[in-house]
């Protein structure tokens, strides 16, 4: 029975000397395929930075300026057009404005003419009192609107006034 137990305690060293070789040798196998690995990107990242350094040096930097001024060109035409833009939907906005003013005034107008209509059937009809339109449909107030708006207008538009220095 000392043999079975001294055979058994022999059998499992051995297993486990092979099991410690076997993984060993495994983790070897992985890590010469990973310096491989390496080895192949490091060559390729060298290719790719020895390219990348021949387009620097061939770049002119006469060219590099002509194309930076060229940039701020575009850029400043750009902006241009964002201000014309800008100028061009604000004057649409006025110009709304101005018409939905004008639509109310002819409204006050058609409201002034049927009510001087309404006057003149009313008088033929019966002799009451004549009376006056309502003050909010005059043509002399209809002036003093538009000369408003169109003040308004004027300094909106116009640039604001520097400070006078002393």
């Amino acid at each position: 029975m000392d043999y079975l137990i001294a055979f058994s305690a022999l059998f499992s060293i051995a297993a486990i000397w092979f099991l410690w070789l076997y993984i060993t040798s495994r983790q070897q196998k992985n890590n010469r395929v990973q310096l491989r690995l390496l080895v192949g990107r490091s060559g390729l990242l060298k290719e790719e930075i020895k390219r990348h350094t021949a387009i620097l040096e061939s770049l002119d930097t006469q060219t590099l300026k002509a194309a930076h001024q060229q940039f701020h060109r575009a850029l400043d035409t750009l902006q241009m057009f964002l201000i014309e833009r800008q100028t061009y939907l604000q004057n649409q906005e006025d110009l709304g404005h101005l018409q939905r003013t004008k639509i109310a005034l002819q409204e006050i107008q058609v409201q002034s003419l049927a009510y001087d209509l309404v006057q003149e059937c009313s008088s033929e009809t019966t002799t009451s009192t004549d009376r006056e339109p309502p003050e909010s449909i005059t043509p002399r107030n209809r002036h003093t609107i538009e000369n408003q708006l169109l003040d308004k207008i004027n300094s909106a538009s116009s640039p604001p006034s520097k400070p006078h220095e002393k």
